[in-house]
């Protein structure tokens, strides 16, 4: 993927899951020579945990510190570009937004009910576990939490958790995230924070009015977790879209959609 969306100017911040080994990963970047870095602080993530959020922050700090962006794009390793790098630039170059999919909440059409910020959430290894459910279950039975008090005059939002933002914009959440720590300790303990913080964060902001819908594409399915996995079959989908990037794709399930894909869009 790095390959795929390297061009002048494209710096590469890799955020590696504790519990995984870096060493393959620092190998292939190695031979690569691709201008990347790998993030120093090392989260353990947990499905639908602040772990999510807080390894996005690491990554950005990193980033920020190597020196200036015009836009930072949040992937991970099951995405994949379905344009050009050219195509790209010039969505980018051609007018300051902020491309971020964002729904008022509630949002339930969308997946993004109000109960989540009502009801306190403890991330585990595996949420479908009997233990886990049993956990949160009886934590959805103590008072519901004022989130209205914790957000202030923010309006909650929620939204996909892959994004394009400008610098200005990173530096504003980052800067938010720095002067409000009842606003970081309450969401340690929303589920899925990563949809909901920036997505919230953004309103009543100055980026607000910037912002467009997400340049990733992705379709799901029904009643389902997790996004559903793209393959050959979906390539005429992707050409429609308009998206530049898409997820998620499982190479053990089609172990030639990147080539095929780099050959039929992205040329």
């Amino acid at each position: 993927m790095l390959q795929a969306l390297d061009h002048d100017g494209a710096s590469f911040f890799v955020h590696i899951d504790r519990k995984v080994a870096i060493d393959p990963f620092a190998a292939a970047v190695g031979e690569s020579r691709l201008d990347t870095q790998f993030v120093p602080d090392r989260q353990d993530v947990l499905w639908g945990g602040y772990s999510m959020v807080q390894a996005t922050i690491d990554t950005l700090c990193a980033a920020l510190a190597a020196g200036t962006h015009d836009y930072y794009i949040l992937l991970s390793g099951s995405d994949y570009p379905i344009r050009s790098s050219s195509d790209l630039l010039a969505e980018l170059g051609a007018a300051r937004h902020e491309y971020i999919n964002r729904h008022r909440m509630p949002a339930d059409h969308a997946g993004k009910p109000i109960s989540r910020l009502q009801h306190p959430y403890r991330a585990t290894r595996d949420p479908r576990k009997p233990q886990a459910r049993i956990i949160n279950g009886l934590l959805r039975l103590l008072p519901k939490q004022n989130y209205k008090k914790v957000l202030g005059e923010l309006e909650p939002h929620g939204g996909s958790q892959w994004w394009c933002l400008s610098e200005p914009c990173i530096r504003y959440i980052l800067q938010f995230i720095e002067s409000r720590p009842e606003f970081v300790s309450f969401f340690r303990k929303v589920k899925i924070p990563d949809e909901i913080m920036f997505h919230t964060i953004l309103s009543r902001s100055p980026f607000e009015d910037r912002v467009k819908p997400a340049l990733m594409f992705t379709t799901w399915e029904q009643k389902g977790m997790s996004p559903r996995t793209l393959t050959a079959a979906q390539v005429p989908q992707l050409r429609e879209s308009g998206k530049f990037f898409a997820r998620k794709f499982d190479l053990d399930a089609d172990p030639g959609i990147f080539d095929l894909i780099d050959a039929q869009l992205r040329r």
